[in-house]
């Protein structure tokens, strides 16, 4: 699961997410997304991540949510360490600017892609009990913010991958990953090549 939330943006999302000790979905709601097709699984554990960083050299703001089939997500999101026999559904929304401050991210619905300001992307990774990873990236389709409270958020997707679909609720508790200074390269992002049970 490279690193929660980062891999997903166009290439970066994988980096936070996960319950535990951040919380198994936050205050503002449940955690239900499910993946149909060769991944299918169901995730009802959620965190994200939020903040300010580059984004191959611009100015960006970005929002990571991890809605894994494990608990401690965020916890492993701040350490860099990977969980066996598990997958995470990782979801990024990032605007970002040439000339100046990038727009706030807001309640609203996203498309998937890249334009000239914002980046929307969401795939699904499973694991094996080694920690050697099959991907699905997102090849069309929506992301939901309903809410953003407290470092909570809240939404839904709606998202094709090959052969099936992400869809579902998720309200990602707070989960604070230190050190991210590019959200699209992954830059900053804690890794290790630890796999736990």
């Amino acid at each position: 699961m490279r690193r929660l939330l980062l891999v997903c943006v166009a290439g970066a999302l994988a980096a936070c997410g996960g319950g535990g000790d951040g919380g198994g979905g936050g205050g503002g709601g449940t955690t239900a997304v499910t993946v149909t097709g060769p991944l299918a699984t169901q995730a009802n554990n959620a965190s994200a991540a939020m903040g300010t960083a580059a984004c191959s050299g611009l100015a960006a703001n970005y929002i990571l949510i991890g809605a894994s089939t494990y608990p401690e997500l965020c916890s492993l999101s701040q350490t860099g360490d990977e969980k066996g026999n598990a997958t995470i559904v990782s979801i990024a929304v990032v605007t970002f600017s040439a000339t100046g401050s990038p727009a706030p991210i807001t309640a609203g619905t996203y498309a998937l892609g890249t334009t000239a300001t914002q980046s929307v992307s969401a795939f699904v990774s499973r694991n094996d009990a080694s920690c050697n990873e099959t991907d699905e990236s997102g090849d069309s389709g929506t992301v939901t913010i309903s809410s953003i409270s407290n470092g909570t958020v809240s939404g839904s997707l709606d998202v094709s991958i090959t052969g099936g679909r992400i869809t579902g609720t998720f309200a990602g508790a707070p989960c604070a990953v230190a050190g991210i200074t590019d959200v699209c390269s992954r830059s900053g992002v804690p890794h290790t090549d630890v796999c736990r049970p």
